[in-house]
């Protein structure tokens, strides 16, 4: 959902329909973009499954050198990096 809103627009708004609209911009903000988060979620929850350990556990047993860096583990650790940064 897409919401925008001229500032001049916001300042003539009684407080309380004022706070409403921007507790709809921070909500509008924070959902995920076209389904992108979740999309990933569930790419990220098929490494899980498929190498039976959480994506957490798989990033401590990285830096342990416990779990080698395969193409796998490089796709797995990008899509977490992009789930962080989206």
């Amino acid at each position: 959902m897409s919401m925008t809103l001229k500032l001049s627009d916001l300042a003539k708004l009684p407080k309380t329909e004022r706070d409403a609209a921007l507790g709809e911009l921070v909500r509008a903000a924070k959902a995920p973009r076209n389904g992108q988060a979740r999309a990933l979620d569930d790419r990220i929850r098929a490494f899980e499954v498929r190498y039976e350990m959480t994506s957490e556990q798989m990033l401590q047993r990285l830096a342990a050198g416990q779990l080698q860096d395969t193409a796998d583990v490089s796709k797995w650790t990008t899509l977490l990096y992009a789930r962080v940064r989206g």
